[in-house]
């Protein structure tokens, strides 16, 4: 599976067909993703020529390649040059190709995102997890739905031609285009229920960090998310909460009981100690990243670029913003910025839990959207559970504890099993439980074995 999705992002020579297409043609979308990576390498990394870092031989990719049991459905979406909307390709391991059109523009994926934040009252979280800005105001402004937002994602990102595949698939992976990596995909109606009763669903980054790592010479590409998190124990986790805020110029802090309790919970069950207070620090995270720690574990404040560069503009509207600055982790000593993380290497392919508000957030691109969860990756994070809003601290406790307990599990079936108990518990308010996804990178051994 991963092979083919490898090889048809280096598919350049193919002709242009109709917006949107079906059947094979449908892999012309993928040819989009090509120039994307461009864009995406340079802006991301500095690269000058991200193309000497993206392997041409596809059979020299799909070699490193051990393909997952599994059976995997691949969603893809991407916005062709010549299309007015956005398109969705699904690969399936029966080695079908299915293409359909979304019918919407990124300015009606917006509308959709925000009647749907709206919906769910996601506002009204930042009165208990999320911190708040000194200056300006931190409200998305979007009016109260027409209709059901829900269900017009769902009609739109899953259509009924793909229905079948989704049934069938173990996990559906979603390659993602600007904002759609911000849709909380377990949560769309489907078949009378929910996607989340359908399959687990995990988010995939830019594909260019496959290139980019086959190109560095890395060995052992083994799938989607990290062997380390197979094993049923944690040997090297790192669990960081409730940290002692320091003055910020720009952002007020409020306490975080329920993160505390959260890290303690979690580190317990786990056998070892939580840092909190003054020990939760940005430093002890880069540490834990180089050190080889399998688990990373934070509860604490997370601020988004787009909520940070609304505060900074105001200030500075001239000024040249830096999107990966304006990610960030509050911790005790200081910020530990999307930058600073995505400069670090890590040692091992861990599971990176960020038990935060709006740590799936960020500035939206044609690769997806870039922020903390995406700069993990980049670093080497085998997988990242990420928020999609401000984040209740009593239930994001609650649902995050559920979920690091689950330690004979793969991430995203543990993400689902917790999901679905909260569920069960707060049926009437799936703002409280729906808020986390997971990000699963292309996995692979530094090492080498």
């Amino acid at each position: 599976m991963l092979f083919r999705l490898a090889a048809a992002l280096l598919l350049l020579a193919s002709p242009v067909h109709a917006a949107c297409p079906d059947g094979p043609d449908a892999l012309r979308i993928v040819q989009d993703w090509h120039r994307v990576m461009r864009t995406d390498m340079a802006t991301t990394r500095g690269v000058s020529d991200p193309f000497a870092l993206i392997a041409t031989d596809p059979t020299e990719i799909g070699a490193t390649l051990d393909l997952t049991a599994h059976s995997e459905l691949v969603l893809i979406y991407g916005q062709p040059e010549d299309s007015a909307t956005i398109c969705v390709t699904a690969l399936t391991d029966a080695d079908r190709v299915i293409g359909a059109d979304t019918g919407l523009t990124a300015t009606d994926l917006s509308g959709l995102i925000g009647g749907m934040r709206a919906a769910l009252n996601v506002e009204a979280r930042q009165a208990t997890r999320a911190a708040r800005p000194l200056r300006g105001d931190l409200s998305t402004g979007a009016a109260n739905p027409e209709g059901d937002p829900l269900a017009a994602l769902s009609a739109a990102l899953l259509p009924v031609a793909m229905h079948d595949a989704i049934r069938t698939a173990d996990e559906v992976l979603i390659l993602p285009t600007g904002e759609i990596g911000v849709v909380p995909f377990p949560l769309l109606p489907f078949g009378g229920a929910m996607l989340l009763d359908a399959a687990p669903v995990t988010l995939l980054p830019s594909i260019a960090e496959l290139h980019e790592r086959q190109a560095g010479g890395t060995r052992n590409v083994r799938g989607v998310m990290p062997p380390l998190a197979y094993e049923g124990s944690w040997e090297r986790p790192v669990i960081l909460g409730d940290p002692d805020m320091p003055a910020d110029p720009e952002w007020i802090y409020p306490p975080l009981p329920g993160a505390g309790r959260e890290a303690r919970a979690v580190a317990e069950a786990l056998g070892t100690e939580a840092l909190t207070g003054t020990e939760a620090t940005g430093g002890a995270v880069t540490r834990a990243m180089e050190a080889g720690a399998d688990l990373i574990y934070i509860a604490t404040h997370g601020i988004a670029a787009a909520a940070q560069e609304a505060t900074d503009s105001a200030e500075n509207p001239a000024q040249d913003y830096d999107f990966l600055m304006g990610s960030f982790l509050a911790l005790a000593d200081g910020r530990l910025t999307a930058r600073a993380v995505q400069d670090t290497r890590m040692a091992l392919p861990a599971l990176v839990v960020l038990s935060a508000c709006q740590t799936g957030l960020g500035t939206a691109h044609a690769a997806g959207t870039m922020g903390l969860a995406r700069a993990f990756a980049i670093a080497g994070a085998g997988a990242v559970v990420m928020s999609l809003w401000n984040v209740d601290d009593r239930a994001t406790a609650d649902l995050m504890t559920r979920f690091a307990t689950r330690t004979d599990t793969r991430p995203t079936r543990a993400l689902r099993e917790a999901m679905i108990e909260m569920r069960d518990l707060h049926p009437e308010d799936p703002a409280l439980w729906a808020g986390f996804m997971v990000m699963g990178n292309i996995s692979a051994d530094p090492s080498g074995r």
